[in-house]
């Protein structure tokens, strides 16, 4: 049913790219549609931010969590950077 091109290293099977191509057209003509047809504003007051969205829900989140999440991030990397610094020594 699906025909499959055989290289020296890998083997390459035409029913993946079908599903690539299914994945990748509708994200990048969603990409595109966004970038050129939507509008995003965000509102920041002292406690949350607000991202009103044309044609999707508007989300409310606190500026707490939004922080807090920041900091676990830079604190990952900064563990994972030290990681590799002593690693390499």
């Amino acid at each position: 049913m699906f025909r499959t091109i055989r290289n020296k290293k890998n083997e390459i099977s035409i029913d993946k790219s079908v599903i690539y191509l299914i994945i990748a057209i509708p994200t990048i003509v969603f990409t595109i549609w966004t970038l050129f047809c939507g509008s995003i504003q965000i509102r920041c007051n002292d406690r949350d931010f607000n991202i009103e969205a044309k044609g999707w829900n508007d989300y409310t989140g606190s500026i707490r969590k939004l922080i807090a999440f920041l900091m676990k991030k830079m604190y990952c990397r900064t563990i994972m950077i030290t990681e590799l610094m002593v690693l390499e020594t």
